[in-house]
């Protein structure tokens, strides 16, 4: 058996955290899936980008190890790089095209992005491309923009070409629900889970609930998650306004992020789970925690069919399809139906026992226990960008040392005392 080091987001799923998300459940399940399977496991589970020592300390740990792995994306994709050996067997997962995340924000921004941040989601990808040994994706649409991407590299002599789908596990770290029947009389509680990431059209949401709502008085929404901090808030905060200003606001619940452990709690009391999708790249290469939360509640599921995850739940007639672009009439008039004529429970049943069947977190993981197993080592691409993204990684965690170091906040306070410049 292998001894690997996994480079994942922290903390793993407990109760009492908030904001757990996709990157820490897929940590999760990596780490599951590679335990389950004998082999030794140690981990650096980063919860801060930045921490003093992350990257030597990632370093270490990667001398011990035979495979070096990464779950989630974003950050754990650029420390393994950055610290797996020349030669070190590595895997690197990117679940979700970095460069379409990177799109969708500007686009709902209506702005370009600083050249900063384009360079260095950039820089991201490019050196993770150029080292990886093997990568995982999150579906089968990703799969062929990385096999293209790789390709633009000269990194695809390999047949079959090093990329696989390892699709968002359908396990959460409590139990599922029965299906929910939506009732004939009484409140119907629609339910949003989840960020509102730049994909997410939260404006066509507000102007269909806002019509569906004074449709049906029997209509409830409650909310869990929010803006991101850092990254993207605008379209929650803009979601805040309207629930405030509604006309049904009592009708409409807010209640955060919460601990991951009241979730079940404040959603599955829900009859209906809603996704909707802006249009763009990233629904068509990405994928969707929230509709495998949806099911695993018992919920009903109204959701964009653009990714691979909800087209296949349509294809099987086991979600109400919602196409990006949507009008807020007719996501209301979409809405008012399913209550009036609501479908029976066992679609719910039925959508459950197919997630549970194909994308159990024991069913996806082969590529990865195979590359494990018996790793196979490509040859590296000389790519100047990906060399000087090591070297700044490097620099970084050097400048955070100094940042900390007694001398440096010593000579900071005498600064402080200096008169200024007359």
């Amino acid at each position: 058996m292998a001894h690997v080091l996994l480079i994942g987001r922290g903390p793993l799923p407990q109760p009492g955290h908030h904001q757990t998300g996709f990157a820490q459940l897929r940590t999760r399940h990596f780490l599951q899936v590679l335990q389950q399977a004998g082999h030794s496991v140690d981990t650096v589970l980063i919860a801060d980008d930045h921490a003093p020592g992350l990257l030597s300390t990632t370093r270490a740990a990667a001398q011990c190890a035979d495979v070096v792995v990464s779950a989630g994306p974003h950050r754990p994709a650029s420390v393994a790089v950055a610290a797996a050996r020349a030669g070190q067997p590595l895997w690197i997962d990117l679940p979700g095209d970095p460069l379409s995340e990177l799109q969708a924000l500007a686009l709902v921004l209506g702005t370009d992005l600083p050249p900063e941040r384009r360079a260095e989601v950039h820089a991201m990808a490019r050196a993770s491309l150029s080292r990886a040994d093997h990568l995982s994706v999150i579906s089968r649409p990703q799969q062929h923009a990385a096999i293209g991407q790789l390709s633009l590299l000269g990194r695809i002599d390999h047949i079959p070409a090093p990329v696989s789908v390892i699709p968002i596990a359908y396990d959460f770290p409590f139990p599922p629900r029965a299906p929910r029947r939506i009732p004939s009389a009484g409140p119907v509680i629609l339910a949003l889970s989840g960020a509102f990431a730049p994909w997410f059209d939260d404006e066509t949401l507000a102007d269909g609930l806002e019509r569906a709502l004074k449709a049906c008085p029997r209509l409830h929404v409650r909310v869990t998650g929010g803006g991101v901090p850092g990254h993207y808030t605008a379209g929650y905060e803009r979601f805040q306004r309207w629930a405030e200003a509604s006309s049904a606001a009592d009708r409409i619940h807010l209640h955060g992020w919460v601990p991951h452990d009241q979730v079940p709690t404040i959603l599955g009391a829900a009859h209906i789970g809603l996704c909707i999708d802006r249009p763009g790249s990233e629904p068509i290469l990405g994928s969707r925690t929230r509709v495998l939360l949806f099911t695993w509640l018992g919920l009903h599921l109204v959701a964009s069919p653009t990714t691979d995850l909800v087209a296949d739940l349509v294809a099987h007639e086991l979600c109400i399809p919602i196409p990006p672009g949507t009008a807020g009439p007719a996501l209301a008039d979409r809405l008012v139906k399913l209550v009036e004529e609501p479908p029976p429970p066992e679609r719910v049943a039925a959508a459950h026992t197919h997630l549970a069947t194909r994308y159990a977190p024991t069913t996806t993981c082969d590529a990865l226990l195979d590359f494990v197993h018996a790793p196979s080592v490509l040859p590296v691409t000389a790519d100047p960008v990906a060399l000087v993204t090591r070297e700044l990684e490097t620099v970084r965690e050097a400048l955070t040392a100094v940042h900390g170091s007694p001398t440096w906040r010593l000579l900071s306070r005498i600064h402080g005392l200096l008169p200024g410049d007359s």
